[in-house]
């Protein structure tokens, strides 16, 4: 008997107005896998995201079905969006043209009449319903009345992941459909071949039990009869499976950039880690990766100091999550560093990955729809931005594999703290549904927590090192800086040539001063006027720049400090 197999999921769509998925490719290529190390001699096909546009797949379904063997077996499995008329969304179904972009029921089903096999098992992950959290795009369309019985027939079964008016959902902690993973866990599970109705009926029981626990019913249905019925053998995870899916390498990482490859760091990240940043990791990285799990999927909440390398953690693993395929978010306090970070990681990562970032801080420049549709990476939020678009489009959790949140101590403050701990809340609730995306809350030292990393259910790592000491001082309006050493010696330096220092007023005060925080260390006569670019390029001159000092003034902005290089003087207004 031969077996041939077409497996197809589609994540990214072209058109905008389709949201995308985050389990669909992962799905069609577990199938795939699975197949080829259970199956001997399979003929199996994968297509995935660009590869299945909508004539590509129609070619592809035609080459499997039509040009089958009498005495053969189909294998098809889909996943992806369907529509609420029955049709399958290619990855260039066009909302603006969908009868001519995408599958309808009607092809399919003229298909299996043609196909001149034994047996034809269709798997469809995908739902023909509405709901923001299922897999069926929002647009428009109306539900027609056509029984997915017509499709199935004598020879022909159609497995379908729910009922025509329910919702087919992604379970978030795996990142496979609910049909789709449970399919896989019933084959991983047998010990000898299962007959295709023992299959379908575990199935249903698994997908049953946690789309409950999510609060949705999902029941997945199966139509068609198979003379003298077909049973699949057990599933077995073998060479396929460990290329689409290799184990995760478990090492000790020492400081060198080039020892994350292992780990999933793309290379080209690696190397420009690198060469921004010599000095390599520092201990308090280390730490979170070999102990903490960070780039494992572990939660953790992490208290160091200003300047400690901590918000470089975050950026590590969400790398690492985008490179599973998972999407990564960041909370911040102010949309000031908001517009920062994005402009940052939008230089470096947009241009070297083609990674997709966004924005959202309530401002004009945001990318609300974007993210709501999935059209993204990496987003940047405000806390309140991202609490209200939480709270008023839940599936927006469903997307997410990291949250990132910067300066968790403000879950202590008079005026924010509030939102703060309501989108914390909101997120420790949505695990009980399982919906449970790693959190790294990146926090100042802040003392006792009071068992905060307790409520988080993640593991506290704490650092009172600071690489750079942090000076504190005063700078009189002669430029000169008074500041006191540990040892408590008092030392006076002139950092600021007195010239530079402009008084406004005939009568000298203190409000009245205007003093040049930030100087081009070189690249301009000292006390000229200084761009927001060229400061940031002072930052990452002090990082690597030859000769440079090692800490300046800063003012207005964040240094974009990853590694903990960066000195900081604190002068009081």
């Amino acid at each position: 008997m031969k077996v041939r197999g077409l497996f197809i999921g589609v994540d990214r769509h072209a058109d905008p107005l389709i949201r995308d998925l985050t389990g669909a490719t992962r799905d069609a290529t577990a199938l795939c896998a699975l197949f080829r190390d259970s199956i001997k001699g399979l003929e199996a096909k994968l297509l995935v995201n660009e590869e299945a546009g909508h004539a590509s797949l129609r070619a592809a379904l035609e080459a499997a079905l039509v040009d089958a063997p009498e005495d053969g077996v189909v294998l098809l499995g889909f996943a992806g969006h369907g529509t609420k008329d029955h049709r399958l969304v290619a990855h260039d179904t066009s909302v603006k043209d969908i009868p001519n972009t995408s599958i309808d029921m009607g092809t399919l089903a003229s298909l299996f009449r043609r196909c001149r096999a034994r047996a034809v098992i269709c798997m469809l992950d995908c739902c023909f319903s509405g709901g923001a959290a299922a897999r069926v795009p929002d647009i428009g369309l109306a539900a027609r009345a056509m029984s997915l019985g017509e499709v199935a027939g004598q020879g022909r079964h159609l497995f379908t992941a729910s009922l025509p008016n329910q919702e087919a959902l992604e379970d978030p902690s795996t990142r496979h459909g609910l049909f789709t993973g449970a399919i896989l866990e019933v084959l991983t599970q047998a010990t000898e071949p299962v007959g295709v109705l023992a299959v379908a009926e575990r199935v249903q029981d698994l997908v049953r039990a946690k789309a409950g626990t999510m609060g949705y019913p999902q029941q997945p249905t199966i139509f068609g009869h198979i003379e003298g019925g077909l049973t699949p053998p057990a599933g077995v995870r073998g060479p396929n499976w460990t290329a689409a899916f290799p184990p995760r390498s478990a090492i000790t990482v020492t400081g060198p950039f080039a020892e994350l490859a292992s780990l999933g760091i793309p290379a080209p990240v690696i190397d420009a880690w690198s060469s921004l940043y010599h000095a390599g990791l520092n201990s308090l990285q280390l730490t979170a990766i070999n102990e903490y799990g960070a780039l494992e999927g572990a939660s953790l909440l992490v208290a160091a100091p200003t300047s400690a390398g901590k918000t470089f953690v975050g950026e590590i693993a969400a790398i690492r999550a985008i490179a599973e395929g998972r999407k990564a978010v960041f909370l911040l306090p102010y949309r000031a560093l908001v517009n920062e970070k994005f402009d940052d990681f939008l230089a470096l990562y947009g241009e070297m990955l083609g990674l997709r970032v966004a924005r959202c801080s309530g401002d004009w420049q945001d990318q609300v729809a974007e993210v709501l549709r999935g059209k993204y990476d990496i987003a940047f939020f405000t806390y309140e931005k991202f609490l209200s678009m939480a709270v008023g489009s839940p599936h927006l959790l469903y997307q997410i594999g990291l949250v990132v949140l910067d300066e968790a101590q403000f879950v202590t403050d008079p005026g924010r703290g509030m939102s703060v701990e309501l989108l914390l809340t909101n997120m420790v609730s949505a695990r009980e549904r399982g919906i449970a995306p790693q959190l790294i809350a990146l926090s100042a030292v802040i003392g006792d927590t009071n068992r905060f990393e307790d409520w988080l259910r993640c593991r506290l790592l704490i650092s009172t090192d600071r690489p750079v000491p942090l000076t504190e001082g005063v700078m009189d309006r002669s430029g000169a800086w008074r500041s006191r050493r540990p040892d408590g010696t008092v030392v006076i330096e002139q950092l600021v040539d007195r010239r530079s220092i402009v008084q406004r007023h005939e009568k000298p005060s203190s409000q009245d001063m205007i003093v040049p925080l930030a100087v081009t260390g070189g690249e301009g006569r000292e006390g000229d006027r200084i761009s927001q670019s060229a400061r940031q390029r002072v930052w990452r001159s002090a990082v690597s720049g030859p000769g440079t000092r090692s800490a300046t003034f800063h003012i207005g902005s964040r240094p974009p400090s990853r590694g903990g290089s960066l000195g900081e003087y604190q002068c009081p207004a």
